[in-house]
């Protein structure tokens, strides 16, 4: 069989089988899905298939891309475990940001970032239980990361190097995520391998998920604007927040 062929009838298989699963399931198989037609068929040297970036598996029913449906997922070919419905609304908040909300103090600007990527500011609450004080505030906890549900359960297998072994935030990331951006959930996680080709950082390793946005303090004279881009390094946005910034030594770090 060709590599359009397979996948054409591995989708066909695939939607037939869902029909009677649990979203869970589904979200389960399809990922495995994925993964195996990755391998079998080289789907990620397939020039058309690379170009769409993900796929529509609808189960009962035509659905539009993008759709949040209980019918359809969007499945990211290389990194399965991105939330893709979550991720591009996410970015489409970020673009709708105004001027002022992302210039003006930057306590401010830091809870519409939060807002923007679908989290909470929960600053009173514990570490590992939904506590966001530390996103966005320090040269590491800059990536945006939406992940499907099946991989918020995912912990650091020692790949990451620089974070801790373990690295649990299956918790934090349900109690701190906003349900209206679709689907799984949101977190801040760590940059650190960001700088690798292909990047070795928390969101792509141990979630196995793109970024939604990164921000990157500007290296001007005084450190003092930053810029969100996309996993691919595109801009989406950028500010220059008044007020108390994170540590100068930090945004110099990021």
């Amino acid at each position: 069989l060709s590599r359009s062929s397979l996948l054409e009838q591995s989708s066909n298989l695939l939607k037939v089988t869902m029909r009677n699963l649990s979203r869970p399931m589904q979200t389960k198989l399809v990922m495995l899905f994925v993964s195996t037609v990755t391998f079998v068929a080289g789907i990620r040297s397939n020039p058309v298939v690379s170009r769409l970036g993900a796929i529509q598996i609808t189960v009962g029913g035509a659905a539009s891309a993008f759709a949040a449906s209980p019918d359809t997922t969007l499945v990211d070919f290389e990194y399965p475990g991105t939330a893709y419905e979550r991720m591009v609304a996410v970015r489409k908040r970020v673009s709708q940001l105004s001027k002022k909300e992302l210039n003006g103090n930057w306590e401010t600007v830091r809870r519409n970032l939060l807002w923007s990527g679908g989290l909470k500011d929960l600053r009173s609450a514990q570490p590992g239980q939904g506590y966001t004080g530390h996103s966005f505030n320090d040269f590491n906890h800059v990536d945006l990361t939406c992940m499907v549900d099946t991989v918020s359960e995912n912990e650091n297998d020692g790949s990451v190097k620089g974070i801790v072994v373990g690295n649990r935030l299956s918790d934090g990331i349900r109690i701190a995520s906003l349900s209206e951006l679709g689907p799984g959930g949101s977190w801040s996680t760590c940059a650190i391998g960001c700088n690798q080709s292909p990047p070795r950082d928390v969101a792509h390793l141990q979630f196995q998920s793109r970024i939604a946005f990164k921000l990157v303090w500007v290296p001007n004279r005084g450190y003092d604007t930053f810029v969100l881009v996309d996993d691919d390094g595109n801009e989406l946005a950028r500010g220059k927040p008044t007020g108390e910034l994170p540590d100068l030594d930090q945004r110099k770090m990021n």
